[in-house]
Order: structure tokens, then sequence, then C-alpha cells
């Protein structure tokens, strides 16, 4: 099935969002008390329903100097607390109306924290162990007010990254001469950026996919790889041997017989942490459709909140910074028509690779059918 991968995300910025619904995110797994929260740049009003049933209107005006740049002024904050126990568990939709105009609408689900709407007189405190990072612990403590746990205290080690796992940014070169830099996360996800062949000024594609590692060895059997050259999207396996923080050699093996060969060494840059200070600016680069590369920009703000706008469609995300490695979560949401993916999320990863003033950036959709992809520099 033909796809267009790696559809263009980070357009030529011709206008700047209006507005983007913060919490909950598409699809999110809600509980407890807690906010419906975004911006939006010029709202004097905000109405939330959530299945149609008014929440009646919310705050607005909070200061959010993250989004001077993008509209002009810091008093675009909305928000709303709700008790996200109170409907039945399950999928629940909810839509956002910004001065009567519909802002958002979007699906996500709900679990009632304590069993009930809302427990009282309980209390418990647990120990999640290898949180946030390998050698610590999170100590949990139940929150009435929150109907939720919170996190009251860190124990443990520094958080180094674990010395047994392939987790780690690797650069390295394939069997047919495509230069690829790869991302294993400490969760076991990774993308692989790949050049053309003998070409290494162009990008060829992404492969993306999660694994396991155990005694010196990666393998994932999920892998998907979105090949520019072919304006199609190959399933597949991978495995690699790697001695951590080193050396690593695999094979990709493609549902259609093809094999793709690498060796790749560890990158020290990995091992600087991400500051969203450093990620923002202003980026122009190339992104790639099925129509072929084009030039591009996007902006970034100081908190990580991404806007971008092209031939009337308006884009809007943010980046998070990952607990370990130079890396962020990316989430990044298409307006409406004339937009290609009207309504939808991608969400993936964003770094500066290789370079402070190179960024790279990858978000696929939720079936991972369809990926983006942006390269540009400062």
């Amino acid at each position: 099935m033909k796809i267009s991968p790696l559809l263009a995300i980070f357009l030529p910025l011709a206008a700047s969002a209006q507005g983007y619904l913060e919490n909950p995110q598409p699809g999110a797994n809600e509980s407890g008390i807690s906010l419906v929260s975004g911006w939006h740049c010029s709202a004097s009003e905000v109405t939330v329903f959530i299945d149609g049933v008014s929440l009646g209107k919310s705050g607005v005006g909070s200061i959010r100097n993250d989004t001077v740049d993008i509209c002009g002024h810091a008093g675009t904050g909305f928000s709303l607390l709700y008790n996200y126990n109170i409907p039945e568990p399950g999928v629940h939709e909810i839509s956002v109306f910004a001065d009567g105009a519909l802002m958002e609408r979007r699906t996500f689900n709900t679990v009632r924290s304590g069993g009930t709407p809302f427990l009282s007189g309980a209390t418990k405190t647990i120990q999640v162990e290898n949180f946030p990072s390998v050698g610590q612990a999170a100590i949990l403590e139940w929150s009435q007010a929150k109907q939720s746990f919170v996190v009251t205290n860190i124990e443990g080690g520094d958080g180094a990254s674990g010395p047994n796992t392939a987790e780690g940014m690797w650069t390295g070169v394939s069997e047919d001469n495509r230069r690829m830099t790869g991302f294993v996360l400490d969760d076991g996800a990774y993308y692989v950026f790949y050049t053309l062949s003998n070409n290494h000024s162009f990008m060829g594609g992404v492969v993306q996919g999660s694994g396991n590692s155990a005694n010196g060895t990666f393998s994932s059997t999920n892998l998907r790889d979105f090949s520019l050259e072919e304006l199609d999207v190959f399933s597949g396996s991978f495995s690699a041997s790697y001695d951590p923080q080193n050396t690593m050699t695999g094979t990709g093996s493609y549902s259609n017989g093809a094999q793709s060969k690498f060796s790749a060494t560890y990158s020290t840059a990995w091992e600087t942490p991400s500051s969203l200070a450093g990620i923002a600016g202003h980026y122009a680069g190339s992104v790639a459709t099925e129509f072929g590369i084009e030039g591009a920009t996007v902006r970034i703000s100081s908190s990580g909140l991404i806007a971008a706008a092209a031939s009337g469609c308006q884009l809007s995300g943010n980046l998070t910074p990952r607990s370990r490695g130079n890396v962020f979560n990316m989430t990044l949401k298409f307006g409406s028509s004339p937009c290609a993916y009207a309504g939808q999320t991608f969400r993936g990863i964003a770094t500066l690779a290789g370079s402070s003033d190179t960024l790279v950036a990858a978000a696929l959709n939720g079936a991972r059918t369809e990926g983006v992809m942006f390269i540009g520099q400062k």
C-alpha cells in the first residue's frame, strides 16, 4: 500500500497557531482530579464539554510567557479543574470552544483511580523500583484531594544509564553505504535516521520500533521502515549485538526478504542533558513528502511549544525533555482542512543531533502507517 511517508509537518511558517488543548492529550488515560488546560491567543471565553455535557466556562488569561513569540502576549492560558473519576471508565469525547467556535475535539480514556468517583478515608504508600531511572525508587502516597498517587520522594542512585542495555545515540554506516544516526531510548523504543545510499547529503528515511536488551543483544519484532526512495512503509524485524556505550552491529530483516546490515559506535552526545532553552528557536531546513523535498521552517518556544503553518494548514504541538538522553518527546497536532492529516495527532522524538544548531525530528500516527520528518538548522 502506497502512503505519504514522512509527510511534511514543519512547513514554511506563514501564520501562527491560534490555540492548543494541552490536557487531556488524544487517547490519553486520565484519572483523579486534574486540569483541562491549554492556551489560546485571543479567546475571552473558553467553554468545555465532555460527552456533550457542559462543564462550564474555563478560567482564561493566565500568564503563559512561552506563548509570547506565538501570540504576541502572555495572557493566553486557560484551565478548568475536573474530576476524571466521574464518568464511567472508558472512552470519552472532549470538545473545547473558544468564543463560541470549536477549537478542539478529541477522545481520551478514563480510569477510576480509587474505584469510585471519589474515594474517602483511604491511605497508602508504595515504592516503584527503577523509576525515574535505573537504580532509583519513587515513593508514592495516595492523595485524597487529588484522587491519585503523588511522588513524595526519590531514593537511590544518581540515575546513570544502565550499563548493560543498548540505550544511547549510535552513529554508523550500513552495508550499502547509508549514513545512520540511531537513538535507543531507555524504554526500548528506537528511531534510526538514514541517508540515501552513496549520497549522504539527503535523507533516505527513518526506521522505528521497540525492542529489548539482554546479554549484549538488542532485538525487535515490530520494525517499520518509512522509505523516501520507495514512497512506502515496510515491516520487519531487527537484531543487533552491542558492547554497551561502545559498538553495535546488526541486521534489519524485512518481510519481503530484503536485509540491511550496519555497524555503529556510541556517541557521547547522548549524555548531554536535554534542554528546552537549547532547542528553542527558529529552524530552516527540509521536509520530505510523496512529492519530493521542499524547504521548511519551524518555531519552538522556550517552553517547547511548536507552531507551524503553510498553504492554509496550521499546526501546533509541544516538546518535553525525556528524563534520560539528549532527546525530546514530540507531539504535533494537524489543524483542520486543508491539512493532509486534518485533526490528527502524531507522536515521536526531536533532538539536536550532532550539532547544537541542527534539529532532527520524526513522528508517527498511532497505527504507525504514516510518518513525518524534519531536518533543519537555526
